[in-house]
């Protein structure tokens, strides 16, 4: 049985919804220009054993879009409200691309809000060519609306074996984020300075990542990885940047085995 409701975040209205009855908590974080049903290969294998949260990041799907600008602490604070109000921390918090920013910098903040953290094809900091591409993209979103950016996204998440059938609701979810959404977490991308703080979590971590990530190749995460003491690294083979939909299988597998040892 799932379950839907408003949650406030200071300006923002988020929209959460929960699957699963019983167990742990579970909190999905999206990517940058997804919303909550990028997760639903995953809803399933892990409703069985786990209470599931997904929500809109401010500004995408059916949460609000106040106006940028926006800060990964601001995102932080958008996961700390949905825990608060759905009485879910401590949780497992898993975070893909930008969910895998805001959730490392929550963890950073409130440790004893989670059990465990799963990053996966995330990036913690942003070099200077990536806050350039930032810049540009954000200028072309302006001037002519998302539209004009759904080709270069597919092409760079997906492997050219993606099907259609996995590209084309990705698609929609990016035609449906809202500029100011998109800007403003974009713009809280560039400026998020995670990366060398990573030694300070002590929670169970997982970093996770398609082998044929573009955005986020291996080398990146497995430096991230070795940040963090005793933490886990799987790679999903044949897998672009939303690994998650590209490789289900294996991703659940890599994710239902990293909850099971850090419960």
């Amino acid at each position: 049985m799932a379950s839907e409701r408003i949650v406030r975040s200071g300006t923002a209205e988020l929209f959460a919804r929960i699957d699963g009855e019983d167990g742990p908590w579970v909190v999905l974080l999206n990517s940058l220009a997804a919303d909550p049903s990028m997760w639903e290969p995953q809803v399933a294998a892990l409703a069985a054993h786990y209470r599931v949260v997904r929500f809109d990041t401010r500004g995408h799907g059916r949460s609000s879009a106040p106006p940028p600008p926006y800060s990964i602490d601001a995102l932080a604070d958008d996961l700390f409200a949905v825990l608060a109000a759905c009485n879910a921390a401590p949780a497992h918090v898993v975070g893909l691309s930008l969910g895998g920013v805001v959730a490392a910098a929550a963890a950073l903040r409130e440790p004893n809000a989670f059990a465990s953290l799963a990053i996966c094809d995330s990036r913690v900091a942003m070099p200077a060519e990536f806050r350039q591409g930032i810049d540009d993209r954000n200028r072309l979103v302006r001037e002519q609306g998302m539209e004009a950016v759904v080709d270069l996204f597919i092409e760079r998440w997906f492997t050219p074996a993606a099907p259609a059938a996995v590209r084309e609701p990705v698609k929609g979810m990016i035609r449906g984020t809202s500029v100011a959404g998109f800007t403003g977490c974009s713009e809280a991308l560039k400026h998020a300075a995670v990366l060398e703080r990573l030694p300070e979590i002590r929670l169970p971590a997982l970093f996770l990542v398609g082998t044929e990530d573009a955005a986020v190749p291996e080398p990146v995460m497995r430096d991230q990885q070795r940040r963090i003491a005793n933490s886990r690294y799987a790679a999903i083979p044949r897998a672009g940047h939303l690994s998650n939909l590209e490789q289900p299988a294996a991703f659940n597998d890599a994710l239902l085995a990293f909850l099971r040892s850090a419960a």
